[in-house]
């Protein structure tokens, strides 16, 4: 982890199949649609974004800034982004410029 990084208040690990299948092996299934969330950061076939911080917290909605890399690009990127709780075992992570990652569910 990242000096000075923030950890997401979740319990848990959250993606979608690909996602889920990572989170238990860390090994990737080589699907495109992978995605997974967890208290340190939130990951995609072709991005990663650790939490930098938690800026805020209001209902089901955790505000945080990440800060993100592209596969194939140096440098990363600050993004902010909504983590949105939708019933009791998924989120979906929405970023500023209107995309969305998600739902993802608990990981079993």
């Amino acid at each position: 982890m990242v000096a000075g990084a923030a950890s997401l208040p979740i319990d848990g690990k959250y993606g979608n199949k690909p996602g889920c299948h990572y989170a238990k092996t860390e090994e990737s299934s080589g699907e495109d649609d992978f995605l997974l969330l967890t208290p340190e950061d939130v990951r995609t076939a072709v991005a990663y974004c650790s939490f930098k911080s938690i800026d805020r917290k209001t209902g089901d909605t955790i505000t945080a800034t990440l800060s993100c890399a592209d596969e194939g690009e140096a440098g990363d990127k600050d993004f902010i982004a909504d983590i949105i709780r939708s019933g009791s075992d998924s989120y979906t992570v929405k970023f500023r410029d209107g995309s969305t990652w998600g739902p993802m569910t608990r990981c079993r």
